[in-house]
C-alpha cells in the first residue's frame, strides 16, 4: 500500500513540475469528473412536500383526479411516475407512465 501510495505521488510530483500540460488535464479531468458526480446525486434525488424523495418512492398528484405513481427516474424537478395498471382521466387514460413537476406531487 505504501509502495502505491509513493507510486502515485512521485507520478503528480513528476506532473505538476515537469508536464505542466498532462497536470492541466488531470486537473479538468478531476474537475469534470465532480461535476458529474454532482449531476448524478441531483438527478437522484428531489424535494416533494419539503422532503427528499428517490427513485422508488411513491408519490402522489392530481390530473383530471389524485393518483398515485413510483419515482422511475428524476431529472432537475421533473419526476418519471410509474403505475402498472395505468392512470386515470382523461388526459392520462391508460398511460403506465408520466412525467410530472415535484413541486405539483405530495407524499402519501
Amino acid at each position: 500500500m505504501q509502495v502505491l501510495f509513493y507510486f502515485i505521488h512521485s507520478a503528480l510530483f513528476y506532473c505538476i513540475h515537469f508536464n505542466k500540460s498532462v497536470y492541466n488535464k488531470y486537473v479538468v479531468n478531476k474537475a469534470n469528473c465532480i461535476k458529474q458526480l454532482h449531476k448524478n446525486l441531483v438527478d437522484t434525488m428531489a424535494k416533494v412536500d419539503g422532503k427528499t424523495v428517490k427513485v422508488g418512492n411513491t408519490v402522489c398528484f392530481k390530473s383530471d383526479f389524485e393518483q398515485c405513481g413510483t419515482i422511475t427516474k428524476i431529472q432537475g424537478d421533473k419526476l418519471t411516475l410509474e403505475n402498472p395498471d395505468g392512470f386515470g382521466g382523461d388526459y392520462l387514460r391508460y398511460a403506465t407512465t408520466t412525467v410530472e413537476d415535484a413541486r405539483d406531487c405530495w407524499l402519501d
